[in-house]
């Protein structure tokens, strides 16, 4: 349920926020129609092709969790630095005006990610 929820989390922006959950629905849904093909009745009782497409599914998960979470550090790390040596206040206070804007994650400066 968490890895659901990263783009609404990781995504500034209205649009760029709602493209990436649905795309995250997509795959989802995409899963869920072809995962029942994956246990072969012929395969009975131990189905050997769907624990191996489960395990490499989950396998393949835990890699790009661990990816993401590298890319979002190296980012805010980056985001940190940067604003660092422009002397620009990275608090978020209230009123502010970049959180009014609709601005992506990539034009907000304030913009950290949550991993």
């Amino acid at each position: 349920m968490l890895a659901l929820q990263l783009p609404a989390a990781n995504v500034g922006g209205y649009t760029k926020r709602v493209t990436a959950t649905a795309f995250v629905f997509l795959a989802y849904c995409i899963g869920n129609i072809i995962g029942p093909h994956a246990f072969l009745a012929k395969e009975a009782p131990i189905y050997q092709t769907g624990c191996k497409l489960i395990l490499a599914c989950a396998a393949g998960q835990i890699a790009l969790a661990l990816g993401l979470r590298a890319l979002l550090i190296w980012r805010n790390k980056k985001r940190d630095s940067q604003a660092a040596v422009d002397g620009t206040n990275i608090e978020i206070e209230a009123g502010d005006a970049d959180l009014m804007n609709d601005l992506t994650d990539l034009q907000n400066p304030k913009f950290r990610y949550a991993y």
